[in-house]
């Protein structure tokens, strides 16, 4: 019995990406040795593609239970390949979508034999545990998939175990494994009250290219390593930080997560050297924040006509700013 089995359920994860790892080496080897140029962890977006045509990235996510992450990283390298095209929406430049190539259609025509063959392989190896390994699997993704129930349930037992753990939240830097927290974190108050617009969508498709990687930062509110809060300073390019992308899981607002978030970025704006730390908001809808803002030490400034066309118009109707350097 190896180190991952004796952990019993809490080596899940690790043991089914073991799994997965090995499959996906395995097939990328045959691929390679049939003169097959395809990555195997986009077989379900090519196949995906194959059978409903173009779909919006939206679509994607959607049928295959899948993050919009996965979906962003699998059809960029589909693309790289020659295999899909990314084309806008014409009636809505924001929205992408996937659409086969003929090099992709010829790639999976000739890649049906290997399918065949791979399918013909599991019947034998598994033989007649094949439907309990299968049913399994069904129960398995029912009991723990469902959209935030792990991190939900994980988080409860959390919560039951101690009242109030403020203390114990740490606020920590972007990393790539926290993008999809990042976005679900945002997504989940953002649709209920808004129309996302073009910034929303290039910021959630690749943070770290639309602000990490212009000298912006992303911070996270951890509670025993899981993200339950985030927030972004993006560079306006006026010398100054634009304090945005703020979202705080609802079952922890209680914590004083999102005051510790503000806190903790506008430290960080002042160790930059910049001149001042701005916010676009909405009074009425997000009045709770307005207040909290106003608490911390941010005043009403002037809306400006890029303010509105950054975010569309009813979107925002108040902008504030925080003096990062006294006279």
């Amino acid at each position: 019995m190896n180190h991952l089995t004796e952990l019993g359920r809490l080596s899940l994860g690790s043991r089914l990406k073991r799994i997965s790892d090995y499959l996906i080496t395995e097939t990328n080897t045959l691929y390679k040795s049939n003169s097959i140029n395809l990555e195997a962890s986009c077989f379900p977006l090519l196949t995906l593609l194959e059978r409903y045509g173009a779909l919006s990235i939206r679509e994607a996510e959607q049928k295959l239970g899948t993050s919009h992450s996965y979906i962003s990283q699998k059809a960029k390298t589909l693309k790289e390949l020659g295999l899909i095209d990314i084309t806008a929406d014409k009636r809505d430049a924001r929205s992408k979508h996937l659409h086969l190539t003929q090099q992709g259609l010829a790639l999976i025509e000739k890649t049906r034999p290997i399918w065949k063959a791979i399918d013909i392989a599991f019947a034998k190896m598994l033989g007649d545990e094949e439907r309990k390994i299968f049913h399994a699997l069904a129960a398995l993704e029912e009991k723990i998939m469902p959209p935030m129930l792990f991190q939900k349930t994980v988080m409860d037992q959390i919560k039951n175990d101690g009242a109030n753990r403020s203390s114990e939240i740490q606020i920590v830097e972007y990393k790539p494994e926290y993008k999809d927290a990042f976005v679900q974190l945002n997504l989940e108050w953002l649709e209920k009250m808004f129309v996302l617009q073009e910034f929303d969508y290039n910021v959630f498709e690749d943070p770290e290219q639309y602000i990490i990687q212009k000298g912006g930062k992303i911070f996270f509110a951890l509670l025993d390593n899981a993200p339950i809060g985030t927030v972004a300073l993006y560079p306006d390019g006026n010398n100054n930080f634009e304090l945005c992308k703020m979202g705080v899981d609802p079952r922890f607002r209680s914590l004083g997560i999102g005051r510790k978030l503000v806190q903790h970025g506008i430290k960080e704006a002042q160790k930059a050297g910049l001149e001042e730390l701005t916010l676009l908001t909405n009074s009425y809808k997000l009045a709770p924040a307005v207040r909290l803002y106003r608490e911390l030490g941010f005043r009403e400034t002037p809306l400006t006509t890029d303010d509105i066309k950054k975010y569309g118009k009813g979107r925002v109707d108040l902008r504030m700013t925080y003096p990062l350097k006294t006279s």
